[in-house]
């Protein structure tokens, strides 16, 4: 009776269980547009293309020396110190804002402060990484890719702007090394404004 039992039980366990593979290929097909998961021929093609870059004397796509990566990773994105200074003139006048929020309709993109009943966002940019027209400076290692990062970088500040105005919102950037006391006074006019 219970091998019958036990029968009836694999029977309904296996009719819940998809019969096809599209769900387990959709998600190896997601984990490779994310670069995870790659196949073995996708990792022998990504070696031979590095193996031949080499060869050339170049260096392969999307490397960085050790040093350079460690030092990229170790720069505070958020709560940076002309940031923290902003913030702290903001609150001592009474403003209330939100930290870091995502901008709606673009990924792994972030305002430094936002206003959300006045649709304003408030960027706080560093010199070097946005390239500040008073202190920018362009490394001797590997100037080519740098130029292509740091350009990247301020396309990638303009197409936030334009998005932000196209959705009705109005943005407010600020180099690290203005004065944080003056940027609270601009922004906070801009802040009442949007009030009336």
């Amino acid at each position: 009776m219970s091998s019958i039992d036990d029968a009836v039980k694999r029977a309904i366990v296996s009719s819940r269980q998809p019969r096809d593979h599209d769900s387990r290929l959709r998600r190896v097909a997601a984990r490779r547009h994310a670069g995870q998961g790659l196949g073995y021929l996708d990792r022998v093609a990504r070696e031979r293309e590095g193996a031949e870059r080499r060869s050339r004397g170049l260096a392969p796509f999307g490397t960085v020396p050790a040093t350079t990566s460690a030092r990229m990773s170790a720069q505070k994105r958020t709560n940076t110190t002309p940031e923290m200074l902003l913030r702290k003139q903001l609150h001592a006048k009474g403003l209330r804002y939100r930290v870091n929020m995502p901008i709606p309709g673009l990924p792994r993109r972030r305002a430094d402060i936002t206003f959300t009943r006045a649709k304003l966002a408030v960027f706080v940019d560093g010199c070097f990484w946005h390239r500040c027209p008073t202190h920018a400076t362009d490394p001797a290692t590997r100037g080519e890719w740098w130029r292509q990062k740091l350009d990247g970088n301020v396309a990638r500040d303009r197409e936030t702007d334009e998005h932000l105005r196209r959705l009705g919102w109005s943005v407010l950037r600020f180099w690290e090394h203005e004065d944080m006391e003056q940027a609270a006074r601009v922004v906070a006019a801009a802040v009442s404004r949007s009030d009336r």
